[in-house]
């Protein structure tokens, strides 16, 4: 038996992020809310992205399932704005 690592990876099975997900960008998650992309990268040859979220700690993302609950913040109002509670800053 060889290891893992000699196996192929399907293309459509490691999918990389989109361009505009980089370290350091505000995101809205479905689920999890607000966060920030703290790394972009692989882990055991899959591309992945660690999201440090305001509610739940940092967690890594698949972009191949991830990206359709995520969207970039385009104004980040902070956590303790009164324009965060609003309907506006939340999707539900």
């Amino acid at each position: 038996m060889g290891r893992l690592d000699d196996i192929p990876i399907e293309k459509d099975e490691n999918v990389p992020a989109p361009a505009w997900v980089v370290e350091g960008v505000v995101v809205i998650h479905d689920t999890f809310g607000r966060g920030i992309v703290r790394r972009v990268g692989l882990y055991e040859r899959f591309h992945t992205v660690w999201v440090e979220f305001d509610e739940g700690g940092v967690k890594a993302l698949a972009p191949k399932y991830a990206m359709r609950h995520v969207r970039e913040v385009e104004v980040d109002p902070g956590a303790d704005s009164p324009l965060w509670q609003s309907s506006r800053w939340t999707q539900r």
